[in-house]
């Protein structure tokens, strides 16, 4: 048994054989696993997956970066950003049912336009894309945000970004050097 030591949190040693991120990423890494009828997987870009996963298909999603600042101020316009990383099998057809989605169907920090996302471009394994939204909060208050992607109508897939983003009132330059002297 492998798995991920810095995603998973796991530090006991005794419960499988720990590996850091790029090295799950590699096959060589995986010793006694069936690479040739039962897992496949795309080096440098994924983990490992069973070759017949959803008949061949198999859907998955990294979180490359994002640009979503722990505090916001209310009023103000933001351009946010989460680029995401293809590491399935199959290329995301912009024509086709792929998106990024708000986990839940909703997100009160984001414009309800912005709760599926689709892509403006194909996306081969391995490629990345980058989803962008505009937000102008409305109320102070703290906010949790996820997304995740989704082949709508199948099923949601890949990394979860999970957010907490804190909307405040605006302030002078002034007024923020003082209180964050004070913070």
């Amino acid at each position: 048994c492998y798995y991920d030591a810095k995603s998973s949190g796991q530090s006991d040693l005794h419960k499988g054989n720990p590996l850091q991120p790029h090295e799950m990423f590699e096959q060589d890494n995986f010793t006694g696993w069936d690479f040739d009828d039962t897992w496949a997987i795309l080096e440098g870009v994924g983990y490992p997956f069973l070759q017949y996963v959803m008949g061949g298909r198999m859907d998955n999603a990294m979180i490359e970066a994002q640009r979503f600042p722990s505090e916001l101020w209310k009023g103000r316009h933001y351009k946010l950003t989460l680029t995401v990383r293809n590491t399935g099998t199959f290329t995301w057809d912009a024509q086709s049912n792929i998106k990024l989605g708000a986990v839940g169907g909703q997100d009160d920090l984001v414009p309800s336009r912005y709760f599926r996302q689709p892509l403006s471009n194909d996306v081969l394994p391995g490629q990345i894309y980058t989803f962008t939204m505009t937000v102008t909060p409305e109320d102070t208050g703290i906010y949790l945000t996820e997304w995740r992607m989704i082949n709508e109508g199948t099923a949601w897939f890949g990394e979860v970004f999970s957010k907490q983003i804190e909307v405040i009132e605006h302030r002078t330059h002034i007024e923020t050097g003082i209180w964050q002297l004070f913070k």
